[in-house]
């Protein structure tokens, strides 16, 4: 299942989404031969940042990105506007993590937002790793730093993801603080109360959703469907390759060729002499 399924509750004061990325994760991590303890990683990052990146306007490309300095040395996950998505990592064979712990798989880590759009200025954020987990480090960064209330479900079952979001919007005026704040205890009790047999089940993401927040003025929009997609092609790579200085660009000749491989998707280019002519 790969699905973006937006809903709001009580009026528009929550928003949300279910995301599931099956298929899209697959064909991800798929370009590689990475171990299960990065690919977990990639799978997360990809969930999390579908939900940070469907939760803004833009056109061009999110990133979302771990760096650290243990036995996984970074991840990079990009999405487009269209919720196209492709991602890689970099990590030491001859180091293994001790747990699953964000400390133990990073280090002294730190995870970065970035919203590239053509013609503006980029916007980036950086915050700390903090807590076990990429769900823990990102409500800390948003409940805390962007001071936006949110809820985070993320689990895995038999390598399969799923993710609900939920995050208060700006105040309304017909409800106190102490209203709103009470309901968006109560949306989170019910969000965790959620099983994996139900949230891994066959029943249909709306029927889920309903049975979830029918008492919280659920409205549903239509899903969206990210996918897998590379954006390397030879002229991109090439036109890389172009701002080398000359003399460092004829080092990386090998017999009269270079060869460069796509870290996205594993691609494998060559070019000669004459392509730089």
């Amino acid at each position: 299942m790969d699905i973006i399924q937006p809903f709001i509750l009580e009026d528009g004061l929550f928003r949300g989404s279910f995301i599931a990325a099956d298929k899209t994760i697959s064909l991800a991590t798929g370009c590689h031969s990475y171990p299960d303890y990065v690919n977990d990683i990639i799978a997360q990052l990809i969930l999390t940042g579908l939900f940070l990146s469907s939760s803004i306007k833009y056109e061009g490309t999110f990133t979302l990105q771990i760096k650290g300095d243990g036995p996984i040395q970074s991840v990079v996950v990009e999405i487009t506007h269209d919720d196209k998505v492709r991602a890689y990592a970099r990590f030491d064979e001859t180091q293994k993590p001790k747990s699953a712990a964000l400390s133990d798989m990073f280090g002294n880590g730190k995870l970065a937002f970035a919203v590239s759009m053509l013609g503006k200025e980029p916007y980036q954020g950086v915050v700390a790793l903090s807590g076990d987990t990429i769900a823990q480090t990102v409500l800390n960064y948003l409940n805390q730093s962007e001071q936006l209330p949110t809820h985070l479900l993320l689990r895995e079952k038999n390598r399969l993801y799923r993710g609900i979001f939920v995050q208060q919007m700006p105040a309304k005026k017909d409800k106190t603080p102490e209203e709103q704040a009470d309901l968006f205890e109560t949306v989170g009790v019910l969000l965790h109360s959620l099983t994996n047999q139900e949230l891994f089940s066959d029943i249909p993401v709306q029927n889920l959703l309903f049975r979830l927040f029918h008492a919280n003025q659920l409205t549903i929009f239509d899903p969206k469907t990210p996918a897998f997609c590379c954006a390397c092609y030879p002229d991109k790579i090439k036109s890389y390759l172009t701002h080398f200085p000359k003399e460092q660009l004829n080092n990386l000749f090998q017999d009269d060729k270079i060869e460069a491989q796509c870290e996205f998707c594993g691609q494998k280019y060559t070019f000669t002499r004459k392509d730089f002519e």
